[in-house]
């Protein structure tokens, strides 16, 4: 089996008054493609702000590439490039749109899509 690139083990983030997030183990191995599904509210988004550091854990481990890591916000996800913010702008100056947009198949977001057609008189 293939070392894991990203491992999350018990990961539990806490909001004012209401737990988000309880004991969430992911691991993703190269060439694996995952989907979070689930309802409004579920915690897809608060299990990818952990990951990012955009929440602070307040339980668990979060291991890159075997090694522990800790972010303690988003400048500190930013320093170890890694990107949580689907469809928006790139977190990093390291990435560009094109290269952002590269993880969507080379998708551009769909305001600019509109615009292309509006300027092609379509």
């Amino acid at each position: 089996m293939t070392d894991p690139l990203v491992e999350m083990h018990g990961i539990t983030v806490d909001f004012p008054g209401v737990r988000a997030i309880d004991g969430v183990d992911l691991t993703l191995v190269e060439g694996e493609v995952h989907a979070l599904m689930g309802e409004n509210g579920a915690g897809k988004s608060t299990v990818i702000g952990a990951l990012t550091g955009t929440y602070p854990l307040s339980a668990g481990a979060i291991r890159i590439g075997g090694e522990s890591v800790s972010p303690s916000g988003v400048a500190s996800a930013r320093g170890r490039h890694r990107h949580g913010v689907p469809g928006g702008a790139p977190q990093s100056e390291a990435l560009g749109r094109r290269e952002h947009h590269a993880g969507r198949g080379g998708a551009r977001p769909a305001r600019h899509r509109l615009e292309g057609h509006a300027r092609a008189g379509r």
